[in-house]
């Protein structure tokens, strides 16, 4: 009760009882006393107050408490066992002193900051001895990371351990497999891979820089086999024709689908085959294989071909695409002809004249077909020399097949007569000597201008009044006295009644006629075939202070060829070449593109090294052009580079096959 409460009930009380005045007068006067703090009662007023003895609550309690204070409070007893703050903060406390002080979380943390016997959940602190699980397990691991990593089994040791050369990582230490889930070891790997080391491998190494006799060797499978070539009226024994991958490259016609594939029609040899384009375009099919190209600090080379990947070897570049890709293709198709234009697509068949082009114009022409198409890379031409090196066992592939490269081209041989309406052009019998029936020849007032007629094809050469005269097919032409006759790139198909593998129409030995090596006729000689995915730059002024150097750039996806122009898809080279033409002795590596061989070196001869002729760049960026022309005698052949012109240049020995 208050005091208001307590005066209330005194008057009251005194109207009841009649008390007297004084009395009340005098409780009045005590109570105002008290309310006015001069008489002090033994309570705590609810205002607040001190106390000076203690409180026995006598198990009841005391609620809505805001705060305590004091310099020391003690809780002399329990309270259901516990203090409840109701979710509110206990602040300001101080520094704990016994055991059994309440302690802050700052308190905590520092103590606990300053223990590092444990390992801390934010993985800042790492282990400083071993750890011995009991037999329990860890569970739940997401990642293990360390250069290496030691796993003791019953005191037998296995080791994970990062190799520095590869970046993947070597687990040692493994037994030897008992059941079908066990991990294998190298040991037991090489017994069970020992029966494939017996796949078959051909190879041949050139010790010098001789192409025959002792300095060159053949090589594993390949000891003891022979290779020759046939005519269209002679068949050769090869041991190459039944043997992979050799045997396995075969022709056949068909068409490329929407989605890039080759649709076969048929096989030669099959019924439905033809190469005169009725059935489909006539392309060479491959099966994959596999090679290795080196050469040693001493020079001496070898190239080893398989079936089957040998360590060390790699896909042969005609089954990677655009430069390599992670596996290669199974099959891959080249076309069997050079390309000629029919009703205005790019075709590979027989019975027609290769195109004359341009770089530029050329790779025009090939898209006509889609976007995807282009024309020779570098590595269908690497690829064909590889196989042809090894089954001939030599480097000098003229030795074998000399190839259309002995054909006349010379400005003296004009007309002695002249005449209205002829299909024939008489020259004196000393120039006429040098051509061939079959062959292709043009008509013009200057050397290759075609002013009169191209592509008429030698019917007979005889002996007439006044000379020798070179009679032609086609419509008669009128000539005139000094008109220049000359050979042009003879037609497709010549090569199709060849009764081998590979070899001439009429003679491999003379010069005259056209090769084929394995389907693809023109392997080289009779005219020059564009490059695509290969430009030249030409740095410097050509001064003795400043004089030229040159780079080579690759375009890993040719679809990308853009002109003369060496654009951010172009890769340059990490191998220079010559400055001067001469005889290769060496072709550039980049190991990037291992498939890109240009020389790097000349001071070779046309029986010596790789036997064929380089010839460097003339203009700021050229292109390059393979295999040698018809008239490039032991200059030609299938490691011939003529990096001469540029991309926009055309003439009548400038051809391209479709790829």
């Amino acid at each position: 009760m208050d005091i208001q409460t307590l005066s209330a009930a005194i008057a009251l009380c005194s109207k009841r009882s009649g008390a007297s005045d004084l009395g009340i007068a005098t409780l009045q006067k005590e109570i105002a006393a008290i309310k006015n703090g001069t008489t002090v009662l033994p309570y705590l007023s609810s205002e607040g107050g001190e106390l000076s003895g203690s409180i026995n609550l006598n198990n009841n309690t005391i609620n809505n408490i805001s705060s305590l204070s004091g310099t020391k409070i003690i809780l002399n007893s329990q309270v259901n066992g516990q203090i409840s703050a109701d979710g509110k903060v206990i602040s300001d406390i101080g520094i704990p002193v016994s055991d059994n002080d309440a302690a802050t979380k700052k308190f905590v943390e520092d103590a606990i900051s300053e223990i590092d016997v444990f390992l801390k959940l934010d993985g800042t602190s790492a282990m400083t001895g071993d750890l011995d699980l009991n037999s329990n397990k860890i569970k739940n691991i997401n990642f293990i990371e360390s250069s290496k990593l030691d796993i003791s089994i019953d005191n037998s040791l296995l080791t994970m351990e990062k190799d520095p050369n590869t970046n993947l990582v070597q687990l040692k230490g493994v037994a030897e497999p008992v059941e079908d889930n066990d991990v294998v070891t190298k040991k037991f790997g090489n017994s069970q891979y020992a029966p494939l080391t017996t796949a078959p491998r051909y190879g041949v190494r050139f010790s010098g820089s001789g192409n025959s006799g002792s300095t060159v060797t053949r090589l594993y499978d390949a000891v003891g086999l022979t290779a020759a070539v046939g005519t269209d009226t002679a068949a050769a024994v090869n041991d190459f024709d039944g043997i992979a991958p050799w045997s396995t490259r075969r022709r056949c016609c068909g068409y490329w689908d929407d989605v890039g594939q080759f649709v076969i029609n048929a096989y030669e040899g099959e019924p439905g085959y033809t190469t005169d384009g009725s059935n489909g375009e006539v392309w060479v099919e491959s099966s994959l294989w596999y090679y290795q190209h080196t050469v040693s600090e001493d020079g001496v080379e070898e190239i080893i071909i398989s079936t089957y990947q040998y360590p060390g070897f790699s896909p042969a570049p005609i089954f990677l695409s655009q430069g390599g890709q992670a596996q290669p293709y199974l099959k891959a198709y080249t076309a069997a002809y050079p390309m000629a234009t029919v009703d205005g697509k790019p075709t590979s068949r027989s019975g027609v004249f290769p195109g004359t082009y341009s770089l530029n114009t050329a790779m025009t022409e090939a898209r006509t077909a889609g976007e995807n198409y282009c024309t020779t890379t570098a590595g269908e031409w690497y690829s064909d020399w590889l196989l042809m090196v090894v089954e001939f066992a030599t480097r000098n592939l003229q030795a074998i097949m000399v190839g259309a490269t002995q054909l006349p081209w010379a400005t003296t041989h004009t007309a002695l007569v002249a005449e209205t309406g002829a299909n024939r052009i008489i020259i004196s019998a000393s120039n006429a000597s040098g051509y061939v029936v079959g062959q292709t020849i043009g008509i013009g007032t200057t050397q290759g201008g075609n002013q009169v007629c191209s592509n008429r094809r030698i019917t007979s050469i005889e002996t007439v009044e006044g000379g020798t005269a070179i009679n032609f097919d086609g419509d008669p032409v009128d000539i005139a006295v000094g008109n220049m006759v000359y050979t042009l790139a003879w037609i497709t198909g010549t090569c199709d009644g060849v009764q081998s593998s590979s070899g001439s129409y009429t003679s491999n030995t003379s010069g005259k006629y056209q090769c084929i090596y394995r389907g693809k006729e023109k392997p080289y000689g009779d005219c020059f075939e564009w490059c695509c995915d290969v430009l030249f730059q030409r740095h410097g002024a050509g001064t003795a202070e400043d004089p030229y150097t040159y780079t080579t750039h690759y375009l890993p996806d040719p679809t990308k060829y853009s002109g003369a122009a060496i654009t951010e898809d172009y890769v340059q080279l990490g191998y220079g070449i010559p400055v001067q033409d001469g005889y290769s002795t060496a072709l550039g590596l980049d190991e990037r593109f291992p498939w890109v061989r240009i020389p790097s070196a000349i001071g070779g001869s046309e029986t010596t090294y790789y036997s064929d002729y380089y010839q460097y760049p003339r203009y700021a960026v050229t292109g390059g052009r393979l295999g040698g022309n018809w008239n490039y005698w032991g200059a030609a052949g299938p490691a011939f580079w003529n990096c001469y012109d540029a991309p926009s240049s055309s003439w009548v020995n400038f051809r391209a096959r479709h790829s």
